[in-house]
């Protein structure tokens, strides 16, 4: 019965460490997504910056 429970607990250690690791990905890939929003922000400044820089050329 030892070893029943030695495997039980390294099952249970097992899946611990599965959800640990698909916790990671989530998060990885929550970062993916907003390093994306910052990047389509940073592209509409540019592009808004560049618009004011004509406006105030042509004034």
């Amino acid at each position: 019965s030892k070893v029943k429970s030695q495997k039980s607990k390294v099952k249970s250690q097992k899946s611990k460490v599965k959800s640990q690791k698909s916790k990671v990905k989530s998060q990885k890939s929550k970062v993916k997504i907003q390093k994306s929003k910052v990047k389509s922000q940073n592209s509409k400044f540019k592009s808004q910056n560049s618009k004011v820089k004509k406006e105030v050329n042509a004034l």
